[in-house]
């Protein structure tokens, strides 16, 4: 588990993930465009499956990541765009 500070969420504690689908490690491949803050967007070069290296460790999510906390910051980022 990595700590990991996103803009839009502060210090988020997160795994590293490899492909889920064929589990290549995918980390010399570059993220793709799309990716976000520290969200890395990568397509797996073995089977072309598209994931998010980074994930929020599930025993935290439901207290740190809830819709309740992050309702706020998606209504804010929207009206900014």
């Amino acid at each position: 588990m990595n700590q990991v500070f996103s803009a839009d969420f502060g210090d988020v504690p997160v795994g590293d993930r490899d492909c889920p689908l064929c589990g290549t490690n995918n980390d010399d491949v570059r993220p793709s465009r799309f990716s976000h803050d520290v969200w890395n967007i990568r397509v797996c070069k073995t089977c072309r499956f598209v994931y998010i290296d980074k994930g929020p460790v599930y025993e935290k999510l439901a207290q740190d990541m809830a819709w309740e906390s992050t309702t706020r910051v998606e209504e804010k980022r929207r009206r900014e765009i």
